[in-house]
């Protein structure tokens, strides 16, 4: 009976309301692997738009993800050309399909990413945003 209890209070505790969300990871640099790459459409403009999940890899938020997305447009194509050389990726695509693919090769790589936050007009939402993004020193042998 006692096992029971405990997982009706680890049940409890997983619905309780003020659990819903993340507690903001801090601003900082985070040891990463570049764990997936999607491209799909924004579901507010249809816009095609990749992004890019990072797995921090060690440390007290080790597991946690971090998020930062990339749309096809050409008036933002200067932060697809900062992730291509944050990436380490010579040259220059010809489109944002072989924009693309390249970014893809990178599923697995590690990474060091910086976070910075910012508010929202009324300072009620801290959103966290990637500031940069390094390839990581680490050299496996």
């Amino acid at each position: 009976m006692g096992a029971k209890s405990e997982k009706a209070n680890a049940f409890d505790s997983a619905f309780d309301e003020s659990a819903g969300e993340f507690e903001v990871l801090p601003e900082g640099t985070y040891s990463t692997r570049l764990l997936e790459v999607t491209t799909e459409a924004n579901p507010f403009d249809e816009v095609q738009q990749t992004t890019l999940t990072y797995e921090i890899a060690d440390g007290l938020h080790s597991k946690r993800r971090i998020w930062d997305s990339c749309k096809h447009e050409d008036n933002v194509a200067w932060k697809a050309a900062r992730v291509y050389r944050s990436f380490g990726l010579q040259g220059k695509p010809d489109d944002w399909s072989e924009w693309c693919s390249a970014v893809n090769g990178c599923i697995g790589k590690e990474f060091d990413v910086t976070l910075i936050h910012r508010q929202n007009n009324d300072g009620t939402k801290t959103y966290v945003n990637v500031q940069r993004v390094v390839p990581s020193d680490n050299i496996p042998f």
